[in-house]
């Protein structure tokens, strides 16, 4: 899914989706059937990381996908 926040810093925005991983990864059962969730969380900055939706999406996308490539579970700001 996409999240987007507005006119908050990178402490902030760590802080939020340590929370986001911390609600979601603590669900374990749905109808009784035992689940494990990770998070790959890619973080993109305006306009560090971009100056259009498009440009932002990617550069979140490959923050993404160096998470899913390096164990999972975490997240990655974008460079």
């Amino acid at each position: 899914f996409l999240l987007i926040l507005s006119h908050i810093d990178k402490e902030q925005t760590q802080e939020l989706l340590e929370r986001v991983m911390k609600a979601i990864g603590s669900i374990d059962v749905i109808d009784h059937h035992k689940i494990n969730i990770s998070l790959s969380i890619g973080v993109a900055n305006c306009p560090a990381n971009g100056l259009n939706v498009d440009e932002l999406i990617n550069a979140a996308d490959e923050a993404m996908y160096q998470v899913k490539n390096s164990g999972k579970d975490a997240v990655v700001f974008a460079e």
